[in-house]
Order: C-alpha cells, then structure tokens, then sequence
C-alpha cells in the first residue's frame, strides 16, 4: 500500500501539471490498485455537459507501493487515455 503522505504529494503534483490544459481538474481522488503506478480519478474542470471523470495514471522513477524499488519511467510512454461515460476515447 503507498504511503499517504507520497499519495498526497503526487496529488498535488499531478493537479498542478493539468491545471493550464483541457485535462485541468478541480478534484482528484486516489483510486486502490496500481503496483508501479499512482491511479486517479479526476472531475474536468471545463465541461459544457456536466461533471466529466476521467481515470489518471501517473509514473514516477519508484513504484507506488514501494518508494525504495526504481522503476524507470520511460515504460510509461504512452497515449494519454480518457475513460467517458462507459467509452473509451483516446486522443493522440
């Protein structure tokens, strides 16, 4: 289980870096699961119908779970994925 100090922190973090882009969030909440990874759940900010939550999965150089294991973070080269309202959309 990851600290909740270093959840906390990331939260913070990954607030911040959406705030200036059409992902910017007003809330954002730890979800369970995710070895490696921190996983979110976001509310947009900037929507025309209505609350939309999307899932955020956020790397850093150690593993969620364990601050003391390395995990390189160019594994987590990827699209950035949106889940809808049941659909997955994805934008490149």
């Amino acid at each position: 289980m990851a600290d909740p100090v270093v959840v906390e922190k990331t939260r913070q973090e990954v607030l911040g870096d959406l705030g200036g882009t059409p992902y910017a969030c007003s809330a954002l909440y730890p979800l369970s699961g995710g070895y490696a990874n921190f996983v979110f759940r976001g509310v947009l900010k900037d929507t025309t119908n209505g609350p939309v939550e999307v899932a955020i999965k956020h790397g850093k150089d150690h593993a969620a779970s364990d601050p003391n294991m390395a995990v390189p973070t160019y594994r987590c080269v990827c699209r950035p994925i949106t889940v809808r309202r049941g659909r997955l959309l994805t934008r490149l």
